[in-house]
């Protein structure tokens, strides 16, 4: 076939799949894949022979001219590998851009935020002038529209400058809810590496494993139509929520890896496999190869050894004694001298605690015990005891998740946890609700802060569900209605659809964990709409 056919059937086919449409994210989707698709193809059939030829005829003959045209190609043929091997590791910012711009095959999901991906992760490699940051910036600040890559981008640009880390994880646990047709590959693994790093970090284990293991089920691009043909409602995806099965429930939809193939996934399964004492870890062989493939092995492989000697070393909780006192300040010293991550363990301290502080017999004893050794005013001293305790108490309850049932709760942990509770949901409450104000008188605010609300907000839902066992259904009663509208608002009037439909699936996801059916419904119809 001639490349004026090829050309001629790449535009018909353009048009025809433009026109028809493929649901789920609005128009421009099916156009930009079959820019990436056909566009690729077509350009290798234009200009890949005669690169190919310049090549091997300018090295065989050493003709400068032969060679001057194939280097001049390159940028062209080959854009992306240029920016991952030469012009990023360099941290040559706008090059990099530049260079990405042409790369429509690998960054073809996000063609404007993909470039800019690359050229953050650019700017990350060494030191940069406040004129790039600023140029940077001003890049992403005029997009349209916010998609996966781009949203991404913005995240590490912004991790970069922000030293809040909980809100680093939030932005980029928001880019996670972007649809993967609309997420270049690099970007999605990125999001998937960056959580798995901070869990790892953190010593959430649980966290890691989670993230290592994340799949993305059908249902939330395909939309309500998948539920149809396995003959399922979304009554019945409820109840599998409150039994805890709703992921097996949503793989029998079918479903793809969240993050994609990331080999530094894999490493992490393993990581928190181990920490965790897993009975079935990765075999050696299947281990060694991901590790072979990570870009920074040698960090991957000491992370590994030290949680596997760290394990074997793991501290154990005290044993109980008989004497109140005594274990009371046991359990504290252990609690203090390492990182509570369990709320089993918070809840252990405030019950060691409450046989002291409020058991008539202990209490009467160990008053009787102060006085015949000279003690004045023991309640008093009581009361400071009970004073520091409940501090001690307040202080771990925000920074443990206490958003599981605990089968022997402690009264002083229950009641700080419902305190630090109510604080939270009146913050997610205000920052909900200056959005619906927003959304009701119509001030739009640009495409990166839009993204950037999503970002507080999730970082303030989190906060809420992790501070107590209905943490989560009480967040979820309060904004679920208004995060629909917002995101209604933003697909009807902004043509937002990208950022839209992340709201969306999150809408969708939580109103099935906390049993909103009816919210859950629309949302997962909201998922398939198609816009434009």
């Amino acid at each position: 076939m001639s490349g004026a056919a090829i050309i001629i059937v790449f535009f018909v086919l353009r048009v025809l799949v433009g026109t028809i449409g493929v649901g789920g994210l609005g128009s421009q989707e099916p156009r930009d894949r079959i820019e990436r698709d056909f566009g690729f193809l077509l350009l290798w059939v234009l200009l890949g022979p005669a690169w190919l030829a310049s090549w091997v005829g300018g090295i065989v003959d050493l003709n400068p001219w032969l060679l001057g045209t194939a280097l001049a190609l390159t940028p062209v043929m080959l854009p992306w590998a240029l920016c991952r091997r030469i012009t990023m590791p360099l941290g040559l910012v706008r090059m990099t851009y530049w260079i990405a711009r042409l790369s429509m095959y690998v960054l073809g999901r996000d063609r404007y935020g993909g470039p800019l991906l690359a050229a953050t992760v650019a700017f990350r490699q060494r030191p940069q002038s406040e004129r790039t940051r600023a140029w940077l910036r001003g890049r992403y600040e005029k997009l349209k529209e916010l998609r996966g890559g781009s949203a991404t981008g913005w995240a590490v640009l912004l991790d970069e400058d922000d030293d809040d880390r909980e809100m680093g994880q939030s932005r980029m646990e928001a880019a996670a809810w972007f649809d993967w047709r609309v997420s270049p590959a690099v970007g999605r693994r990125m999001v998937g590496e960056w959580l798995a790093c901070r869990a790892i970090e953190q010593q959430h284990w649980r966290a890691a494993l989670a993230v290592a293991r994340r799949r993305e089920s059908k249902l939330f691009w395909a939309g309500p139509k998948v539920l149809q043909k396995l003959g399922v409602s979304v009554s019945e995806l409820a109840q599998a929520a409150s039994r805890g099965t709703l992921d097996v429930v949503l793989a029998a939809t079918g479903s793809r890896p969240a993050f994609g193939g990331s080999p530094a996934l894999e490493v992490t399964e393993a990581v928190a496999q181990r920490a965790l004492r897993d009975a079935h870890p990765p075999a050696g062989v299947s281990l060694r190869l991901a590790l072979l493939r990570c870009a920074h092995r040698e960090q991957w492989q000491a992370v590994l050894d030290e949680v596997s000697a760290s394990t074997e070393k793991r501290a154990q909780a005290p044993a109980p004694t008989g004497d109140a006192l005594a274990d009371a300040v046991t359990t504290h010293l252990f609690v203090k001298s390492r990182p509570v991550t369990s709320a089993v363990e918070l809840h252990r301290f405030g019950r060691a605690w409450e046989d002291v502080l409020y058991r008539d017999d202990t209490r009467a004893a160990l008053v009787g015990r102060a006085r015949a050794l000279g003690v004045n005013n023991p309640e008093q001293v009581f009361e400071r005891i009970e004073g520091e305790v409940t501090d001690a108490i307040a202080a771990l309850v925000g920074e443990v998740d206490m958003g599981r049932d605990i089968a022997e709760p402690s009264t002083l942990v229950t009641m700080a946890a419902e305190e630090v509770r109510d604080q939270r949901v009146e913050a997610l409450e205000l920052c909900v609700g200056q959005i619906a104000g927003r959304v009701a008188a119509n001030r739009r605010l640009p495409t990166v802060d839009e993204f950037e609300e999503f970002a507080v907000m999730l970082h303030l839902y989190d906060r809420v569900a992790r501070s107590a066992a209905d943490g989560r259904e009480l967040a979820y009663s309060q904004i679920g209605s208004q995060l629909t509208d917002w995101a209604c608002w933003l697909w009807n009037d902004r043509q937002q659809y990208s950022l839209a439909n992340a709201i969306f699936r999150f809408c969708a996801v939580e109103g099935l964990r906390t049993n909103h059916i009816e919210l859950a419904r629309i949302n997962l119809d909201n998922i398939g709409c198609r816009g434009g």
